[in-house]
């Protein structure tokens, strides 16, 4: 008997495809999954006064949420955009919120620690 002929370069391309929506499955699945760990993380616990003022264990939730709620970033903002807090390392190692002329001196080496986030401050609600 005959062997059928290979098939051709083209058969090939419906599992290319089919990879590609798995892919893209995947890729949307973990999407999801890290934006609802975020979520959640952001209705925890707020840290007290005294926390954010003497620090937070740099693996705490709380650093999360401290850095959603008051819209921080660690690449800056704008030109015209002025940030009101910065979060700053301490030499303890813990994270702290400070206000944003603190956070300048630590950048500047005035005040030990190191800079790790400017911030906005939290949203005004809308009214």
């Amino acid at each position: 008997m005959i062997p059928p002929p290979a098939a051709p370069g083209w058969a090939a391309r419906p599992l290319v495809r089919r990879a590609r929506i798995l892919q893209s499955g995947l890729t949307s699945c973990a999407l999801t999954a890290l934006v609802g760990a975020a979520a959640l993380g952001v209705l925890g616990a707020s840290p007290t006064p005294d926390e954010t003022r003497e620090g937070l264990d740099p693996s705490s939730s709380q650093v999360d949420r401290l850095f959603l709620e008051n819209r921080c970033s660690v690449t800056g903002f704008a030109d015209h955009v002025v940030p009101s807090k910065a979060m700053v390392r301490r030499s303890t190692g813990r994270i702290a919120l400070v206000s944003y002329a603190e956070g300048w001196q630590v950048l500047t080496g005035d005040r030990p620690g190191r800079l790790v986030a400017v911030c906005l401050g939290p949203a005004r609600p809308a009214t």
